[in-house]
Parts: C-alpha cells; structure tokens; sequence
C-alpha cells in the first residue's frame, strides 16, 4: 500500500498563469506560504519565439509587475512600449475628421502602456519567483500538476493530484481560467454572456511603420485591432468579427485573408504579410455569482472575462490579485484565519462591482459600434470628433486605462 505524500501550505494557488503567479508572488511577499499548481510546462528562460498571444499591460499593472521583480526580468527586446492610440470606425483614417487619439505626452508620461506576449510575463514571474525562493520552503511551483479531488470543511482544504500528492491549506485561489476546474468542483454560478463574436489573432508585418502606435477600427463586424510589436513593422492583430465569418476567415488562404484584412483597415499600413498562424477565439463574457466561498477564492478570468476591445482583462486580473494580496497579508499580520468567509467577503466587495461596470461597458461599446442605423453612425462620428478635441476627458480616459486614476 503505497502512502501519499502530504504537502502542507497557507495557500492553494490552482493555475500558474500571469494572474495566478502574480498573486503567489505577492503572498509570498508578504510572508505567506504558497504552492502553485500548475497544468502545463513554463518555460525557463525567454529562448521561445514571439508569441501571438499578448496583452496590452497598464501602468497599474506595470508597476505591480516591478513590485515582484518580475517586470525587471523581462527582456528590452520582448517590451513593446506604445505612445499612441488611434480609434477611427468605417471611413479612411485620413479622410475621416471624426477619430480618436490619444497621445501619451498630454499626460506627461512615457507611454500609454506597453504589448507583451502573455508567455514572456509568464516567464518573467516564474524565474523572479524561483530566483527569490530558491532555497525557501516557502514557495513551491508543481508543473505538469492535474487536480483530481478537492475537499473543504471548516478547518482546511485539501487538493488531492492525479499524481497522489495531497496538500493542505487554509485557503484555495482559483486562478485556473475561464473554464476554472476550482469553480466547477464548487458549483459556483457563472453568468455567461456569449457575443457570437470570434476573435482572430495573428502577427502581421507590414510595410510601414507602426509608429508605437495601437491602432482600433470599428468595423460593421467587430473591430480590428493593430497592436505594436518591439520590431517596428510587426503587429499583433486581434480582429473581431461574427462566428461564422470568423470560421471563413481562418480557413482563407493566406493571400485571400491578408486581402481582407487590408482592406479593413483601408491599406493604412501597406503590404501585409503573415508572420506566424492563424487562430481564432469564441468571444464571451462571462461573470461568476460569487467570487468567494468558505476558504475559496476567484480571481482573473476564473471570476470574470471580458470583450478584448479595450485590453483590459488581464489588467483587471491584475488588480484582483493586488487586493486579495494586500487583504490576506494584513489578515497574517493580525493572525487571522485567510480562509474565513468573513475576511473573503471584503475582497469580493473590493473587486466585483469595478469588474461588473469595465465588463458592461465593454458590452455597450460592442454594441453601440455594430449598430449602423445612420443616425448612429452619424452620432458616433460627432461624438468621437467632440471627445477628441476634449482635453480634459481625453485625460480622463487615459489615466483610467492606465490604471491611474484614484477610486
């Protein structure tokens, strides 16, 4: 008869992406003890090529990336720093009068954020982590790691893995995604708002210049977005149309799809060419009931996932992060059990409500661009021009995308 081994901690973290490993940081920080369980390999170093999966990170989150040590580990050549953004809908950009930009200097700032792949954030965490915790019992990271069973009473969780190795906590994050195993085992609600959109993303290089600029169109479809790359003809693209066009447009041949893509954006950037494959996503947006049970706790997309438009979601993850950090470490500080509902529930009256408005407003931006009724279009492009010759709220705007506005 074989024995388990029993692995002992403060905290179950059940997934080690950027939310998830960000948190443990921020724990292990502030003197908690941490496992983080996770499904899949991350990669040690930053050899890999460039990803098509990126985010678009605030100052908000940049600054908590430094506070971990994480931002430090990230590679000159892997950040891509953005000065502008420009928001235009159907007309050419330089035909049409009516667009938004927004200009980091009108802030006095550097940039308005910067693009990086997710996998280089990944990364940049796992080896701050290993680095800081090398010899510390403190911190301990399981790869390849798969949840079997899960079982909370009043005292303690227990996570038991495929491989038998079962650990004891007080508390249980789950940080494990859209499809988080953690909520499912618990049964927590999830409230699901399905766009019937797909989102195609891919690296493009293209013949001009991106200028450190983050391009958005709003098409009838959707909106297309081209996001700046370190190289400075090297996009990320994040396109947005319907399911079924979404279904068509992967399956294109590669000069058919870079046609349409082109003419999206009204040949603005010259010849195109593809520069890795091709992958699209349903769209949905998704709202968990309950962010926390008795020792349980939901962050990032695990709790809530948005319309990409705005590239606010890993930002918000961010931010849950941080407020379950600065609650569970002055919980430490106290002596106070981590996992009580009591303690969890100020986290969940922290984050929730700031998660609800940013998905609902994303919703209605969705929305109020794929309405072509021609009073619409026509209130859009005088609300746009209006906006944009408003320095004030062009302020106002930036400084909350950047995360520095005071709530």
């Amino acid at each position: 008869m074989t024995t388990r081994v029993v692995e002992k901690t403060d905290v179950i973290i059940v997934g080690g992406g950027m939310v998830g490993l960000s948190l443990a940081a921020g724990l292990i920080k502030n003197k908690l003890r941490v496992m983080v369980v996770e499904a899949t390999t991350i990669a040690d170093d930053f050899s890999f090529p460039v990803q098509i999966r990126v985010s678009a990170i605030s100052r908000a989150s940049e600054n908590w990336l430094k506070s971990l040590g994480a931002w430090q580990q990230i590679p000159p050549q892997r950040l891509s720093a953005y000065r502008k953004m420009k928001i235009w809908q159907q007309e050419p950009l330089e035909n049409d009068e009516h667009f938004f930009e927004f200009n980091a200097t009108d802030l006095a700032q550097p940039d308005l954020g910067h693009i990086i792949e997710n996998q280089v954030i990944v990364t940049a965490l796992k080896k701050s982590l290993c680095e800081k915790n090398n010899e510390s019992a403190d911190f301990k990271l399981l790869e390849n790691a798969q949840a079997k069973s899960l079982w909370i009473d009043s005292d303690q969780v227990e996570l038991i893995l495929k491989n038998g190795c079962k650990i004891q906590s007080q508390l249980i994050v789950a940080a494990d995604g859209a499809r988080s195993w953690v909520r499912d085992q618990l049964n927590i609600p999830l409230t699901r708002n399905p766009y019937i959109q797909k989102a195609i993303v891919a690296l493009i290089e293209s013949e001009k210049n991106h200028q450190k600029t983050a391009w958005q169109k709003f098409l009838s479809t959707g909106p297309v977005a081209f996001l700046p790359m370190k190289q400075k003809n090297l996009h990320s693209i994040v396109w947005t149309v319907p399911d079924e066009l979404g279904d068509t447009l992967i399956n294109e041949p590669e000069a058919r799809f870079l046609e349409q893509l082109n003419n999206s954006v009204n040949h603005n950037f010259g010849h195109l060419k593809l520069a890795s494959e091709r992958v699209a996503f349903p769209l949905m947006a998704t709202h968990a009931r309950s962010y926390v049970r008795h020792r349980t706790a939901l962050v990032g997309d695990a709790a809530h996932s948005i319309h990409p438009l705005a590239g606010q979601g890993v930002n918000l993850g961010f931010a849950d992060a941080q407020a379950l950090v600065t609650i569970l470490s002055k919980a430490k500080t106290h002596e106070k059990d981590p996992g009580t509902l009591s303690l969890l529930r100020e986290y969940e009256r922290k984050r929730c409500l700031d998660n609800y408005l940013t998905q609902d407003a994303m919703s209605v931006i969705n929305k109020v661009f794929l309405n072509q009724h021609q009073i619409m279009v026509m209130a859009r492009r005088y609300g746009m021009g209006l906006l944009n010759n408003s320095t004030y709220i062009k302020k106002q705007l930036m400084q909350q995308a950047m995360g520095l506005s005071h709530k």
